[in-house]
């Protein structure tokens, strides 16, 4: 879809998807002037897109900018999601329960360490986003994206997740223990986990508009929801 270039009227829902696929990006205007940002990707100067389309119509996005949502950990989805909960210091930050769970997190430690370089995996953008949050004045926490429930709620507005359930929940943190190295074993990139069992759908209602945002959830996946 393509930008605008100039923000839209409080009235008014846009959705913007950037990146070489299918929306590795997307940022929400929900009316009255709030925005939702899921997931992330770079540009060519290696900056977040999202950051910069909303400072190119004008907006800032440490005061607009209400909600974030990582979807999953996949590197086209995350790059530069660290950067965002930074930058969007109003906004609560949504992912996937299992993705700070303590395997998930002892994971990141023992595979990759903290002094990566920046382009590094998803795993480790996940981990700068839990630290930032942490040193935010308020030492704020990720909130948690489960099946069937609400995350935002303004207005004509509301966003439900439909997933992950706990049945993918639970798949996950075995399939994460598996790619725990043994005693010796170097330490290397985490490999993404197929399918993507704790991918997060988005449902998003602004009034008669609906909108499902499916995230990279395969098929089993979509089995559980419809």
């Amino acid at each position: 879809m393509k930008a605008s270039e100039a923000p839209p009227g409080a009235d008014e829902f846009e959705l913007t998807l950037f990146g070489p696929g299918y929306g590795e990006s997307i940022v929400l205007h929900l009316g009255d002037g709030v925005w939702a940002l899921i997931d992330s990707c770079l540009n060519e100067d290696g900056e977040p897109r999202a950051l910069r389309y909303l400072e190119s119509i004008g907006l800032d996005p440490a005061r607009d900018v209400a909600l974030i949502v990582a979807t999953h950990w996949h590197d086209d989805h995350i790059r530069g999601m660290a950067q965002l909960v930074e930058n969007c210091t109003r906004a609560t930050f949504y992912c996937a329960s299992a993705l700070a769970k303590k395997e998930f997190l002892a994971a990141v430690r023992a595979m990759e360490g903290r002094h990566l370089s920046a382009a590094g995996s998803g795993v480790r953008q996940m981990h700068e986003v839990f630290s930032r949050l942490g040193q935010r004045m308020s030492g704020q926490t990720p909130r948690f994206a489960l099946a069937n429930r609400r995350i935002f709620d303004h207005g004509g507005c509301e966003i439900w997740s439909l997933s992950p359930n706990d049945r993918n929940y639970a798949a996950f943190i075995r399939t994460i223990g598996s790619l725990m190295p043994s005693e010796g074993q170097s330490k290397r990139r985490v490999p993404d986990p197929s399918p993507n069992e704790v991918a997060v759908v988005l449902w998003v209602r602004i009034e008669n508009i609906v909108v499902l945002l499916g995230s990279d959830l395969e098929r089993p996946g979509w089995v559980e929801i419809l």
